[in-house]
């Protein structure tokens, strides 16, 4: 039996109630164990330590001493991440630099780091901090002690690709001169394309830290959208630009963002959340993973936004009478912004779009200029501008897809085939009302307008192909379809080799439907002018699409689009060689064998018979797949998926 006397020790450090008996509230008699804890048939935890001070005669701690002797620290802390972060470079920074390289939030690591291991050296370099701050280590025992019982353990955004990471200094936010980089990055780059959100209140959010909505949303959700502008802001810039911000490449510091932004998704509740903040930053989320991850990633997540949009009725023309301009223009900008998500993403597993046709007859956003309205609107609506606004872009955009979903009616429902001419002419009549007053010389974002919007035009066009040849399967017509694909894919080389596209690469990558379409009219038309014209355009674009899609290497279509590519290379080669000396009366076919003028329109004939007889060619006896007959179908290019880029 345990002794019932106390244990010797110290006489100046007494025995005090034992943490069982104080959490009960009862006396405890101060034994080594006590009577209490052995009755109860409990572990006795004994206190050992000097009595705390009582009553009002403490000697209060002053506080603008602790204070300024904090900062000092914080000051120490800000010159040895400094130090770290340089590494042996002993170049002289520029003060824009320097304040752009000391970032508290930890996504920023050394260019030159060669460490292949995914975990961040963030949690090792503030454990040496620590360490070397004298009577700082207590200090910050005590405060993780406390942060980790009021928070519960993190596990990681549940539907991210990156799992659980690390509380470390992810959780701190940039520096000033970072944060308002990265907000003039977003406004600049993305918002010009993607509309979920109100210029003139972020610029407030970040660069005078008021609320960006008046509704006084948590903090989690504020913290979640600051997160997705950051990640956002990151993922659209080039390798140049995080170098000069961050010094260090756009593959090393978005991980880290992205990261970050997930953590701050699951805090606001994402799978449950009621407020449209979190959904804004959710759409944020996906439109930035999107840019730099072509896997099914995204195209899964995006269900999740339908499901929460449907929820809070963002499809609604009207909510009720006392929503707001402002609240109104904002929540159809988001849901508009999802449909596109659902029709862009739904290209490369080749799917249906989950939103029908009907649920996006909503009258669209006005075009106007964030500066038009804010939250405090009140009275008279602002007119619509003819000019060019903050809105053009994503209003054609928004009138894209919509054909685009008509198309795709007209594919399943024939009865509508008679619309098609109709709708392609309606949409192009409103993308030339949005641009016409468009000049390409005013600045970077009218040049992408002017450029962007052509290429679109030609896209739509290739939308009624299949009446093309059924009505005209002529050579002139076969040329007038290569055309049609020269003009929707060239953009996509314009904005890489234009430093004026930069800010807009991110967003402008070849989508493989448009690809294969540019490959095979080569393959089959007769026109070897313009073949010699546009093949260097094509051989240009369709390295472009294997880099953005480098992580789809090995998959059947990517598979069958290569050899498509090099089918169709060396027959071109080879009429382009053969027909030097094209006086002759007899043409010269793809196969390098003279044939009659009566199969010289059969083989220009554009017909999609011809196209899948050809696709089964390719794939006959040369595939280990089960199924070749699946690869087939599922390469075939339906004319509602052709975009351009995006």
């Amino acid at each position: 039996m345990a002794s019932l006397t106390p244990v010797d020790r110290n006489p100046s450090i007494p025995t005090l109630t034992c943490e069982s008996c104080r959490q009960r509230k009862i006396k405890c008699d101060k034994l080594t164990p006590c009577t209490n804890c052995q009755k109860a048939g409990i572990n006795c935890e004994s206190v050992h330590r000097r009595r705390l001070p009582r009553g009002r005669h403490i000697n209060k701690s002053n506080g603008t001493g602790h204070n300024l002797h904090l900062q000092n620290k914080i000051d120490r802390l800000e010159a040895l991440v400094n130090v770290a972060l340089a590494g042996p470079n002993t170049n002289t920074l520029s003060s824009d630099g320097a304040s752009s390289r000391s970032v508290t939030d930890g996504p920023l690591t050394p260019g030159d780091n060669t460490d292949t291991d995914n975990s961040s050296a963030a949690p090792q370099l503030w454990g040496n901090l620590v360490k070397q701050v004298p009577d700082f280590s207590s200090e910050h025992a005590r405060g993780e002690n406390k942060r980790n019982e009021m928070q519960p353990a993190f596990t990681g955004f549940p539907l991210g690709q990156l799992g659980g990471t690390q509380l470390h200094s992810l959780s701190l936010r940039p520096t000033p001169p970072v944060i308002a980089a990265l907000c003039n990055v977003y406004l600049d780059q993305v918002d010009r394309i993607i509309k979920v959100l109100h210029r003139p209140s972020l610029k407030s959010r970040f660069l005078d830290g008021t609320s960006y909505s008046v509704s006084r949303n948590s903090i989690a959700a504020e913290n979640a959208l600051d997160s997705a502008v950051f990640y956002a802001a990151v993922a659209s810039m080039t390798d140049r630009q995080c170098q000069s911000l961050f010094q260090c490449n756009r593959a090393t510091v978005l991980p880290e963002y992205q990261k970050a932004c997930e953590m701050s998704l699951e805090r606001a509740g994402l799978t449950s959340t009621r407020d449209v903040t979190v959904l804004q930053a959710f759409v944020l989320y996906l439109v930035a993973t999107r840019a730099h991850d072509r896997s099914r990633t995204v195209w899964t997540l995006v269900a999740t936004a339908v499901r929460l949009a449907h929820a809070l009725n963002l499809h609604v023309e009207f909510l009720h009478p006392s929503e707001t301009f402002f609240a109104r223009q904002m929540r159809k900008r988001l849901w508009l912004t999802i449909c596109l998500l659902d029709m862009q993403t739904c290209i490369e597993p080749d799917s249906k779009p989950l939103i029908p046709l009907d649920m996006m007859q909503i009258s669209p956003p006005f075009n106007v200029n964030d500066s038009d309205f804010d939250h405090s609107h009140q009275g008279r609506v602002p007119e619509e501008r003819d000019g060019v606004t903050d809105m053009t872009f994503a209003l054609i955009t928004y009138k894209l897809q919509t054909l685009a979903r008509s198309m795709h009616r007209i594919k399943v429902d024939k009865k509508f085939e008679s619309t098609r001419e109709g709708l392609v002419a309606a949409f192009e009549n409103d993308i030339y009302q949005l641009a016409e007053s468009c000049n390409p010389d005013d600045n970077t974002y009218s040049w992408f307008i002017y450029h962007g919007s052509r290429s679109l035009i030609a896209s739509a066009q290739l939308f009624t192909m299949e009446s093309i040849a059924e009505s005209s399967p002529s050579t002139q017509a076969r040329c007038s379809v290569l055309e049609l694909c020269a003009n929707a894919i060239e953009n996509v080389s314009r904005m890489q080799n234009d430093e004026r596209g930069e800010g807009f690469r991110w967003y402008v990558t070849p989508q493989w439907p448009a690809v294969a379409l540019a490959v095979r009219e080569c393959y089959v038309s007769t026109d070897f002018a313009t073949i010699r014209r546009v093949w260097p355009l094509i051989e240009e674009v369709f390295e472009r699409y294997q880099n953005a899609n480098s992580c789809l290497n090995g998959e059947p279509r990517s598979e069958m689009l290569r050899k498509l590519m090099d089918t169709t290379r060396e027959r071109v080669h080879m009429v382009l060689s053969e027909n030097n000396v094209s006086s002759s009366e007899d043409l010269i076919s793809p196969l390098g064998e003279a044939f009659s003028e009566s199969q010289a329109v059969n083989l220009a004939s554009p017909s999609w018979a011809e196209w899948e007889s050809f696709m089964a060619e390719l794939s006959s006896g040369q595939w280990t797949h089960n199924n070749p007959d699946d690869l087939e179908g599922d390469f075939c290019i339906r004319p509602e998926l052709v975009f351009p880029f995006g």
